[in-house]
């Protein structure tokens, strides 16, 4: 189903069924879901083409934040001085793009799993995240693309004492997605500098065969991006 695809056409994987039927004036998309729940919309455009990818977890069921919280089903402790990595899982949401040369527009984003949202931090200074929790792999699970993501983390311990984490909060706009026909992939780092803090950020791994770098929600929605960092400062 990711990927690029010329319209008119349908598709149908995990429950999840999407066509773009020719009318008059246009096109008519029609996404419909395992639980028979149905969206249209009517696309006025002479001739265009589909874009399907992975896009930041964070827009359903509306946009309230910008960080993707994970929770890790154990703790890990490392050593001092000491660089580690390591799979979890993550959330999908599913962006929908029409486009024409260069430009793209969304026109849906569909998620096959519940959004959570969890606190990070103090109640009155912490942030809003979307809540995961995953388990550790010390290899690639295979899971599938179209509700999860798998995200390869490094963890170095940059603090001259034993540190424990059990959980990781991302920024999305820093989120660089890569998908193939098989899974999708993102690459993230935790500095770790002492027992309550951590610098974290997601980025681009070296060119991988095979694997597609999916558009960017805020990318499409030109939006300015000032920072792909997050501190977390009220506990790691």
């Amino acid at each position: 189903m990711y990927g690029t695809h010329d319209i008119p056409t349908s598709m149908k994987e995990s429950g999840l069924s999407l066509d773009f039927s020719q009318v008059d004036y246009g096109y008519q998309y029609t996404c419909k879901l395992a639980d028979n729940k149905e969206f249209n919309k009517i696309i006025l455009v002479d001739k265009a083409r589909v874009l399907i990818n992975p896009v930041e977890p964070i827009n359903l069921p509306k946009h309230i934040t910008n960080y993707l919280m994970l929770e890790f089903d154990k703790n890990l402790t490392i050593a001092p001085h000491q660089e580690k990595s390591f799979f979890a899982t993550f959330p999908i949401e599913i962006g929908i793009f029409i486009f024409k040369r260069r430009e793209f527009e969304p026109i849906d984003i569909i998620s096959l799993l519940p959004a959570k949202y969890s606190l990070y931090g103090d109640p009155r200074i912490g942030v809003v995240a979307r809540y995961h929790k995953t388990e550790i792999y010390s290899q690639q699970p295979e899971v599938d693309k179209l509700h999860y993501g798998i995200i390869h983390i490094t963890v170095r311990n940059s603090d001259a004492q034993w540190n424990t984490i059990s959980k990781l909060v991302l920024n999305a706009y820093g989120m660089k997605l890569f998908y193939n026909e098989k899974l999708v992939k993102l690459y993230a780092s935790m500095k770790i500098n002492n027992e309550i803090s951590a610098e974290t950020e997601c980025f681009t791994p070296p060119p991988e065969k095979g694997f597609k770098k999916a558009m960017e929600l805020y990318v499409s929605k030109k939006i300015a991006i000032t920072s792909s960092k997050f501190l977390m400062m009220e506990g790691i």
